[in-house]
């Protein structure tokens, strides 16, 4: 199954997505359609989860935007459909990480792979749909994951780093869901379908004390037979 939330949003809760608007890339001058960026690679910037594309970046002429051709997300060139006219400073608008995407991408498998096996004990999967706080437990648990595995200082394991406590924030709240305390519930507010025999109810419960003798209500009572 596909991850519930995308590399773009894993680098914006870890801190790796930056963000540059306006950057000055020189002036037009009437033939030159490829504009260089400073800063590589280009990343996604508006959370669609595939490989970046001319919607990621925007370019203008004197201020105003020009249509883009192509990206190309590791040099930095954009293309622009048309030359600008000579003079017009260009500028550009795009989002950029460091942070390598293929580790990244290994973290993303690793967190869903584990919120996959603890809602597999009580729901049915695939899940008909997504709740957000799936999607946030699945995000800080793979950011906390990069940032606690790559990034620590280091030490005994004893030390609280931001990406350790959002692990044990998302595990607590996988363990809520699993033990009952959070259900998960569709658009319409009805919870999502679980498994058979999760959620049994039964007899005693809070109405059998006021249930009459004939009913077998009344005080819980322990009867037996066998003589000692």
């Amino acid at each position: 199954m596909s991850a519930y939330i995308t590399h773009q949003e894993v680098r914006e809760q870890a801190g790796f997505q930056y963000k540059e608007r306006g950057e000055a890339l020189g002036d037009g001058d009437g033939s030159t359609v490829v504009f260089t960026v400073a800063n590589i690679p280009i990343v996604d910037r508006n959370y669609s989860g595939t490989p970046v594309t001319i919607d990621d970046v925007v370019l203008y002429a004197g201020g105003t935007p020009v249509a883009v051709s192509a990206v190309v997300a590791g040099t930095g060139e954009i293309t622009a459909s048309s030359s600008p006219a000579s003079g017009s400073p260009m500028t550009a608008d795009y989002d950029w990480s460091n942070l390598d995407e293929t580790t990244l991408g290994n973290y993303i498998r690793e967190a869903h792979g584990l919120v996959l096996s603890r809602l597999s004990e009580v729901y049915t999967l695939p899940l008909s749909s997504v709740p957000d706080v799936i999607k946030l437990i699945e995000k800080k648990l793979a950011a906390g994951l990069l940032l606690d595995k790559e990034y620590s200082a280091g030490g005994d394991g004893t030390e609280d780093t931001r990406g350790r406590r959002w692990v044990k924030w998302a595990e607590k709240k996988l363990d809520e869901i699993v033990s009952g305390g959070i259900d998960l519930l569709d658009s319409d507010g009805n919870i999502l379908t679980q498994k058979s025999g999760v959620g049994i109810e039964g007899w005693p419960d809070e109405t059998t004390k006021d249930a009459t003798d004939e009913d077998a209500g009344g005080d819980v009572k322990f009867r037996g037979s066998q003589d000692f």
